[in-house]
């Protein structure tokens, strides 16, 4: 909808003026047979811009074309156009008049640079987006959408974060009530990770207009990062049925997103879906490319996708895609490998103990953020440990004894190929590089030094007592292993929730169990384990799996609720992983204390 004062008055008619005129007013005008071509263009202009705030689009991109035949250097009837056409979603010709208005203009008025930063914004070009908006607030410093838009793209292309809640706060001094700014203010504070906050801002700007689809799909993002996923789901799918015409950039990545939250439900064909969608929009969209990877490989459909001839070709491209977004840092960390491992004498030596370093900081670096992102919602840690049935443990004490009897014997008879990985080939030992903090404390703490011989105490029966050995080992050493160990007790529970959700939800069926406990499995080689290791965890990830099922079996007979089930299933599994893992680090801190 479009005011009065959005009519672009830059070139003024015969002195008459048309900016005034109501719309019966001009066609009284235009009636008249003897009126002068200038001031017949600037009548159909301003009946173009009347019919552009009705939403009478079509007729008023006839009217500009009218205006254009008799005045072909008429900046307002271009502005119009490019406004009318960016409504009809079509974005390239918008900004084509957007630019002929531009050329035109002596001096191109502040609304003008801000339309054509908006369409801009659409077509995903957000450095030019920018200075356009840049320029219109040259023009009126006190634009407040050009403000708060300036302010959210300076936070989406990661500048001047500070700046840009200084804008985003200006604009909405200015404008209290202005939904665009709220949208904006909230996309600062979720480029800068305060979900909570972000949501707050998108909820007032949907308040304000419910016809505001980016933030609608924004609310959708800040709810999945805050795993509420049903939400999310319900916000991208209003976003993207408000205006679905207008197939603007941030749509590509509201529908990867609808993807992904479709993905953590099980809902891999919806997901899959989703994606492409994305990729319709967005060729080569790495995100929605690797999504769509994903739900086809939860699903068990890769193998048939790559041996069909019509979905080989997709396929391929979606690899290609992930690849090529992520090839510099394929590059980095293939050369970092290469290095490490190929490396002789002591500065590769002092280089493979810094990466050491390093890699532990930001091991606990991730995991105090987790916690930290988590802390509102400790209380689930407590009842995952202390909140589930004691046979609880006993199924993890099984899962970790046959694990690890399984592993014993498989790493026996394995060829030497399958016990390496990619931490062996870097730290010159195996294991997964969550408990590289483990070792590097274990590697810095000094030798227990020798104890002094003692004089032969002057009677018998006056000997010092023995020292036990578990207080021999205690130093600062192993109190930075109990505080590792207590801050990965408190994490195990939202991970093992993840991994659940990701990969047991939708498993209803043996052969979905099957496929899904391999992912499993195999993904575990990430974190640097041997290859034995990876195929080995495909048993826990096959008896967390059985878990899963026999309970929302149970469940979905007795109350029918297929939704309600799965939540139980992933429950009940999520309590057995858990523990499972506590079990695991548990004992990797009292080896790595007492031996």
């Amino acid at each position: 909808m479009y005011a009065d004062s959005e009519f672009d008055s830059d070139v003024s008619w015969s002195g008459n003026d048309l900016a005034r005129l109501t719309p019966a007013e001009c066609g009284q005008r235009l009636s008249e047979a003897a009126l002068p071509e200038a001031e017949r263009a600037g009548l159909l202009c301003r009946l173009g811009w009347w019919q552009l705030r009705d939403g009478q689009i079509e007729a008023a991109i006839a009217q500009f074309d009218q205006a254009l035949l008799l005045w072909p250097d008429l900046v307002a009837a271009y502005h119009g156009r490019g406004r009318a056409l960016d409504g009809l979603g079509r974005f390239k010709e918008a900004l084509a008049n957007f630019d002929q208005a531009i050329k035109l203009a002596a001096t191109p008025r502040a609304r003008l640079w801000r339309d054509r930063g908006c369409t801009l914004r659409s077509l995903g070009r957000y450095g030019e987006a920018l200075t356009s908006f840049g320029n219109a607030l040259e023009q009126q410093p006190q634009d407040a959408l050009s403000m708060s838009a300036k302010g959210s793209l300076l936070a989406v292309l990661r500048r001047q974060k500070q700046a840009a809640m200084q804008l985003c706060d200006r604009a909405l001094q200015l404008d209290p009530n202005l939904p665009e700014a709220w949208n904006s203010k909230g996309v600062v504070h979720s480029v800068a990770g305060q979900y909570a906050e972000a949501q707050q801002c998108y909820e007032r700007a949907i308040a304000l207009d419910s016809r505001l689809d980016r933030a609608w799909s924004n609310r959708g993002i800040a709810m999945l990062r805050q795993d509420r996923v049903l939400e999310a789901i319900a916000n991208f799918e209003q976003a993207l049925s408000l205006a679905p015409h207008r197939q603007e950039a941030w749509k590509a990545a509201a529908w990867a997103h609808h993807g992904r939250a479709l993905m953590r439900l099980g809902r891999y064909e919806r997901a899959i879906a989703s994606c492409d969608e994305a990729l319709r929009l967005q060729p080569g969209y790495a995100p929605a490319a690797l999504n769509r990877l994903l739900s086809l490989g939860m699903a068990g459909q890769l193998w048939t996708h790559l041996r069909r001839r019509e979905t080989r070709w997709p396929l391929l491209q979606n690899v290609g895609a992930v690849l090529n977004a992520a090839k510099l840092r394929l590059l980095i960390v293939t050369a970092a490998v290469l290095l490490l491992a190929l490396g002789q004498g002591p500065a590769a030596e002092l280089l493979r103990q810094g990466v050491s370093v390093l890699l532990s900081l930001g091991v606990l670096g991730l995991i105090v953020a987790d916690l930290w992102r988590h802390r509102s919602r400790l209380g689930f840690v407590w009842q995952t440990y202390f909140g589930t049935h004691w046979l609880t443990y006993g199924r993890a004490l099984g899962i970790v004894v046959a694990t690890l009897v399984t592993y014993s014997i498989a790493d026996a008879i394995a060829p030497p190929i399958l016990r390496l990985g990619w931490s062996d080939l870097v730290f010159g030992r195996p294991g997964n590089v969550m408990f590289q903090p483990f070792n590097l404390i274990k590697d810095a703490a000094p030798a227990p030094s020798p104890a002094p011989d003692l004089p032969t105490p002057p009677m018998p029966g006056l000997e010092p007592p023995p020292v036990p050995e578990a207080v021999s080992h205690f130093n600062w050493a192993t109190l930075l292993i109990l505080l590792f160990w207590l801050a990965l007790l408190l994490g195990i529970p939202f991970w093992a929730r993840l991994e659940e959700r990701l990969f047991r939800r939708g498993a209803n069926t043996w052969r979905q169990i099957g496929v899904r406990s391999t992912w499993f499995g195999l993904a575990h080689l990430l974190a640097g384990i041997p290859l034995i290791g990876g195929i080995v965890l495909i048993l826990p990830g096959f008896l967390f799996a059985c878990r899963y099922k026999y309970v929302r079996d149970r469940h979905l007979r007795q109350t029918g609720n297929a939704f309600q089930s799965e939540e139980a299933g992933v429950r009940a599994s999520t309590a057995d992983h858990a523990a499972y893992n506590a079990i695991l680090i548990t004992l990797a801190a009292a080896v790595m204390i007492f031996l």
